[in-house]
């Protein structure tokens, strides 16, 4: 018979996960109204939503190293 391991997780309480994150849950549906507000996304899909987080990604660094 399989030897079965029990494992445990320690999740943060809540208070803890909105300030790790630095938004309340008023905050987080304003942006997201906002977000819908603003219209469709000009990123055709996916990957390249994800070319641009990288190219900001990239320029900040760049900006942080120069300083």
């Amino acid at each position: 018979m399989p030897t079965v391991e029990k494992r445990s997780v320690s999740l943060p309480s809540e208070k803890d996960r909105r300030a790790l994150h630095g938004y309340t849950v008023e905050e987080m549906r304003a942006l997201w109204e906002a977000g819908l507000a603003s219209g469709p996304s000009r990123l055709a899909d996916l990957d390249a939503l994800k070319a641009e987080g990288r190219r900001r990604l990239a320029g900040g660094r760049a900006a942080t190293r120069r300083s």
